[in-house]
C-alpha cells in the first residue's frame, strides 16, 4: 500500500507535510462508522497551503503531491527531509506532481533548499 503526500518546501527548508492518505482515511472510517467528523476536510488544509505559499513569495515556495511505495509515518518522512533537504527536494521534483511554483523549464533558478 502506498502513502500519498503533499508537501511544501522553500529556500528554508520542509515547511508543511501532509500525510493525505492518512486524514482522507481516518475520515472516511469515521464516517462509515457513523462517528462524527471532527477532523478538517483535507481539501482545506490543502488551499491554506497553497495560500500559504502565495502569500510568500520572498521564499520561492513549492508544494508538491508524491507517493510513497510502501506505508510510512509522518515522522519518518519528515526525518527524511531533515536528514537530507536538497535530496528529498530533488527527488520529489523528479518523481511527482506540482501544484504550485516555479514551471520546470522556467528560467527561474530552482529553490535550494
Amino acid at each position: 500500500m502506498c502513502t500519498k503526500w503533499i508537501v511544501m518546501f522553500d529556500s528554508q527548508g520542509v515547511d508543511t507535510l501532509i500525510p493525505w492518505s492518512d486524514i482522507e482515511e481516518d475520515r472516511i472510517m469515521t464516517k462509515l462508522s457513523g462517528g462524527e467528523l471532527t477532523s478538517q476536510n483535507p481539501q482545506h488544509i490543502i488551499s491554506r497551503t497553497m495560500m500559504r505559499a502565495q502569500l510568500n513569495p520572498q521564499r520561492n515556495p513549492e508544494v508538491w503531491a508524491y507517493n510513497t511505495a510502501g506505508d510510512m509515518d509522518v515522522d519518518e518522512m519528515r526525518q527524511l527531509w531533515v536528514d537530507s533537504p536538497q535530496a528529498m527536494a530533488d527527488l520529489i521534483r523528479s518523481k511527482g506532481d506540482q501544484l504550485f511554483g516555479p514551471k520546470p523549464g522556467t528560467k527561474k533558478e530552482p529553490v535550494i533548499v
